[in-house]
């Protein structure tokens, strides 16, 4: 534990902006452990499928920092937030925006965070037998988040700027739930992140 922590220290000092990416990262390595809503992998695996998934397919960074983090309102939410019956957390991705938002990540990769469910009631609506291959929890979870959106929220969705990347990212999370699948650690995305950290931070 000690020399993990100082190792985590000595990564932040050599360069400021890991100071912004470490607690997001801990949190997420918290959660290799922890249950996925009923699925067969974890938190963690099934977040780094998914980013695994975008960057095979040829997403750039921000899809692919979408994708790994899309999650993360499920591990930084409080104890106190609402639960949806023990499947998740309650407007976990709006939770996952905000605090995302807040540890300099760009508007891009918050925007898709926060409409990534967005896009699975969307797809219940317009894809045919997508209801079909959810799975049970995913089922229970879209239940609680509004269920299939009506013809008006799904024409104001499909209007949005980034209604094509709001769907990547929720196939992305519907496939990434397999057993045993190979993919890189969590540290192996850290370049991307502090790569990306610093192209907001020096943005105008």
């Amino acid at each position: 534990m000690l020399i993990s922590a100082l190792l985590t220290f000595s990564r932040s000092a050599a360069n400021p902006l890991a100071t912004q990416w470490e607690p997001v990262a801990r949190l997420l390595e918290a959660s290799a452990n922890s249950d996925y809503i009923g699925e067969h992998v974890s938190q963690l695996e099934h977040m780094l499928q998914c980013a695994h998934l975008a960057h095979s397919r040829g997403a750039d960074d921000e899809l692919v920092l979408a994708a790994l983090l899309h999650d993360v309102g499920h591990v930084c939410a409080g104890p106190d937030a609402p639960h949806m019956a023990g499947l998740g957390v309650m407007r976990h991705e709006h939770l996952g925006g905000d605090f995302l938002r807040a540890h300099g990540f760009s508007e891009r990769v918050c925007a898709l965070v926060a409409g990534h469910v967005d896009a699975k009631r969307y797809l219940a609506l317009r894809k045919t037998g997508y209801l079909e291959q959810l799975s049970a929890a995913s089922l229970g979870t879209l239940r609680h988040q509004g269920g299939p959106m009506n013809e008006t929220e799904a024409e104001r969705f499909e209007a949005h700027p980034l209604f094509q990347d709001f769907v990547k990212v929720r196939m992305w999370d519907e496939e990434g739930k397999q057993e045993n699948m190979a993919t890189p650690d969590l540290a192996a995305y850290r370049p991307m992140v502090l790569r990306h950290l610093e192209e907001v931070r020096g943005a105008p």
